[in-house]
């Protein structure tokens, strides 16, 4: 990896699309794995640009639940 890059792989969602959107908009995609809900990828990004597609990913995965009264 070149410098103030980390190398890693991550798994992104189908159904998280801004995730998605982001590892192509801000990282150097090294490898694509197809697999059955998402795509595994090894990727060399900043550690932020790492941690915040974490984030999207787990906005996005988690189950919108209603609450009574909204």
């Amino acid at each position: 990896a070149r410098a103030g890059l980390r190398r890693t792989k991550l798994y992104v969602p189908y159904d998280a699309p801004k995730a998605m959107e982001m590892v192509y908009r801000t990282c150097r995609v090294v490898e694509t794995e197809t697999k059955p809900n998402g795509l595994l990828f090894s990727l060399e990004a900043e550690s932020y640009v790492i941690d915040e597609i974490q984030r999207q990913r787990a906005i996005q995965e988690r189950p919108v639940q209603e609450r009574p009264g909204q």
